[in-house]
């Protein structure tokens, strides 16, 4: 039986990972590498949506014959999403919790990788990320994140008594954010105990790199 852990299946849905790792799809270039765009092309809301589905199925590595006809129940917004996930999940028996009813992530036994995959896709594309957080950050939104990340985010690093790493200067941040990859929890220490791993997963929790849903970040 394979287990996900939450910490691990918060990135699963490529649309937020990359909006959560500052970086944008790659393009190639003239001589057939992969280059990283300066900044993203601009897209619809209901194209951005759409890639975000179709992202979702490339991750369960199913055939297209097996795609699943999906219609959008809601929008939901990254701050909801690991507990939307995790109550569709818990209908095909997938997600696993605490004896308090924490949710602790998702379980995939073996020899239903498929149907756990299928499952996984059709909750995705049942909820997808509003369009709010798909688009692309403009300069305005990204000087607003780096002083979430250099006030709000570090001192909640502190609290916890660990080190938040080292923030590239203002205008680089904003300047090569699509360009560049930047991560709060790189210099973070003592996570090779199952002590550590719990009180990590716990610093990303309660120390997220997605601002607050009342962040003017989001405006």
């Amino acid at each position: 039986m394979t287990r996900f852990p939450k910490a691990h299946r918060l990135c699963i849905a490529a649309s937020v990972a990359l909006l959560l790792s500052g970086c944008t799809p790659q393009a190639s270039g003239p001589d057939g590498d992969q280059q990283m765009q300066d900044t993203p092309t601009p897209m619809s809301d209901e194209a951005l949506v759409r890639q975000y589905i179709d992202d979702a199925w490339s991750q369960t590595g199913l055939s297209a014959e097996q795609r699943p006809d999906v219609e959008i129940v809601r929008f939901v917004s990254i701050h909801e999403w690991e507990s939307t996930m995790a109550a569709c999940m818990d209908e095909g028996g997938w997600s696993t919790y605490e004896d308090d009813g924490t949710f602790t992530g998702f379980r995939m036994p073996e020899g239903q990788e498929s149907a756990y995959q299928l499952d996984w896709f059709r909750c995705q594309a049942s909820y997808p990320a509003d369009p709010k957080y798909l688009r692309p950050f403009d300069e305005t939104q990204r000087d607003r994140l780096y002083t979430y990340y250099d006030t709000a985010l570090r001192a909640c690093f502190e609290e916890h008594g660990q080190t938040m790493a080292e923030l590239p200067s203002r205008g680089k941040f904003v300047e090569d954010y699509y360009r560049m990859t930047w991560d709060a929890y790189a210099d973070v220490t003592g996570t090779d105990t199952p002590q550590g791993a719990r009180d990590f997963d716990r610093l990303q929790r309660e120390c997220s790199m997605i601002a607050p849903a009342d962040s003017d970040v989001w405006e």
